[in-house]
């Protein structure tokens, strides 16, 4: 009898450390999650072995993305980098690297990740806005307002790709 409790308790106690439960999942890969609970719930996803390189990759995206809206841009550019290497397709990621470039004042590094997020995803909306906003801080405005009229061609009712591509026609 006592050899079966040491058993089982040895069985209770060696529930696996790399395991996340569905709750991190949620959060780590959910729409509705806090930042924090983003981050929290993808660091349990990236440290598990029951993950693929494929969700690990988002995992590390989705963290980038939450890390840029706390300001935590080397931390993002780092995840962001890290799904990238996992998966080299992965548009979302080339465009949350862009992103934190962005915030850092690092604009050709911008442009060329978001080149590479459309090129990995045409009619990515996002990248081009973003990528248009690099360029226009880098004071090449054509290639800015092609970038802006491409945002609102593939998301018609992105106002501040309309409101951009506005005040670059009136800064003429």
């Amino acid at each position: 009898m006592r050899t079966s409790l040491v058993g089982l308790i040895f069985t209770l106690l060696a529930v696996p450390a790399w395991s996340q439960t569905q709750q991190q999942s949620d959060w780590c890969y959910g729409a509705t999650s806090t930042d924090d609970q983003t981050i929290a719930g993808c660091n349990a996803v990236i440290q598990s072995s029951q993950q693929s390189s494929a969700n690990k990759a988002a995992a590390f995206t989705d963290r980038a993305f939450a890390e840029i809206d706390l300001g935590l841009f080397d931390q993002a550019i780092a995840d962001a980098s890290r799904a990238i290497a996992l998966d080299p397709t992965a548009a979302t990621a080339y465009h949350d690297r862009a992103a934190a470039y962005f915030h850092k004042g690092l604009y050709s590094q911008t442009v060329a990740d978001d080149t590479r997020a459309i090129a990995h995803k045409s009619g990515y909306a996002n990248a081009y806005y973003t990528r248009g906003t690099a360029y226009e801080k880098l004071g090449r405005h054509g290639p800015a307002a092609d970038d802006y009229r491409a945002a609102l061609k593939f998301s018609p009712g992105m106002t501040i790709a309309q409101n951009a591509l506005n005040a670059l026609g009136s800064a003429k």
